[in-house]
């Protein structure tokens, strides 16, 4: 059978194609991936610690801890406030195809949460100043944009030794870069939301294999190959 709109007319079919992004491992040549941290004396109010200066910064690794707080024995008080790094070259899908869906992932190892029930990943946007580097200065606040990209998932939802998955939303596809670097981030949602959720020594991060891993993030996207309609 034709599968056809008005009499005489068939209905156009869009071929779509997928592909699988990867950060570069060391050496990278077009994007990196990586966490930038603050690390002060545990003597700092989540708002200050955000706003601070980050204290170091590591590039791909085989594994890692992303999107990760740690609260000092002192009330309302935190210590370290880690941010991940995840850039994609994605421009091999090119400006005349269409983005139909997208998702994030990345390979669990350990999920550390003493600190909230709630404590979720969530996808943002990271700007870090070089696409095969990551620095000090990249964890700045201004250099993200903590809107998400996808529904959080809970840290307590996470299955470790096992692939993580965020389902990109309107925005996260409409931040793909069709010709150039797609730059993503994971952070905890305490982070993105300023919200001062305290426990004495707790503690709530992701744990995950990165670019130099076994199972590296991966960011894979669907969209209309070569950009044109096919009819039967």
């Amino acid at each position: 059978l034709v599968p056809r709109g008005r009499i005489g007319q068939p209905l156009p079919l869009v071929f779509l194609d997928t592909s699988t992004f990867f950060p570069d491992p060391d050496p990278e040549t077009t994007s990196v991936d990586g966490n930038v941290y603050r690390n002060n004396s545990g003597t700092e109010t989540l708002a200050t610690l955000r706003a601070g200066a980050g204290t170091s910064a590591g590039p791909s690794v085989a594994s890692d801890t992303v999107g990760q707080l740690n609260a000092s024995t002192t009330t309302d008080q935190f210590q370290i406030l880690n941010r991940g790094i995840f850039l994609f070259d994605t421009s091999s899908i090119t400006a005349a195809n269409t983005i139909a869906s997208a998702t994030f992932d990345v390979y669990v190892t350990a999920k550390p949460n003493t600190l909230a029930s709630a404590a979720s990943g969530s996808l943002v946007l990271s700007s870090p100043a070089s696409n095969t580097a990551v620095a000090n200065a990249d964890y700045n606040i201004a250099s993200w944009t903590m809107t998400v990209q996808a529904t959080d998932l809970t840290i307590a939802s996470l299955t470790t030794s096992a692939r993580n998955i965020w389902t990109l939303n309107a925005t996260g596809l409409g931040n793909i870069s069709k010709t150039d670097i797609s730059k993503f981030g994971l952070v905890i949602d305490f982070d993105r939301t300023d919200s001062d959720q305290w426990a004495s020594l707790g503690q709530a991060g992701i744990t995950c294999q990165l670019a130099d891993g076994t199972n590296k993030p991966q960011l894979i996207v669907t969209y209309e190959a070569g950009g044109f309609l096919a009819f039967m």
